[in-house]
């Protein structure tokens, strides 16, 4: 586990905005490209979903939990930063692509219609 003194990152900032570029791609391509309310919609998802992945590859290199020192005598054992930040991505990724989803769904295609779907499915 790594720890605060010793922390180094999956992505440097080239790699972080070439993968949000190469998402919007994938996003577009399933969303459709236009300027609307969703532009913004699809670049914050593609933020979101890197944010994501990195976190998920934090979580994988050092563990869920870290050890914690505030002080001479208060330590112990906490949930990871990267624990809560995946955790609060997870549910704002979702929200934007439903979102997305509504905005540009009935105009969307075919592979829309089965992500709406999807969306449905999961709400019940």
């Amino acid at each position: 586990m790594a720890s605060e003194n010793n922390f180094v990152q999956i992505y440097d900032q080239k790699k972080r905005k070439r993968l949000i570029k190469k998402e919007k791609a994938r996003l577009l391509l399933f969303f459709g490209e236009k300027e609307d309310l969703a532009s913004g919609l699809i670049d914050l998802a593609a933020t979101q979903k890197v944010v994501l992945d990195e976190t998920a590859e934090l979580i994988k290199r050092d563990g869920v939990v870290e050890e914690y020192k505030n002080g001479e005598n208060q330590y112990g054992r906490k949930k990871s930063s990267a624990v809560e930040v995946h955790t609060k991505y997870s549910s704002e990724y979702v929200k934007t692509i439903t979102a997305l989803a509504n905005l540009r769904g009935a105009d969307g295609g075919e592979a829309n219609d089965e992500f709406l779907q999807f969306i449905a499915r999961r709400k019940k």
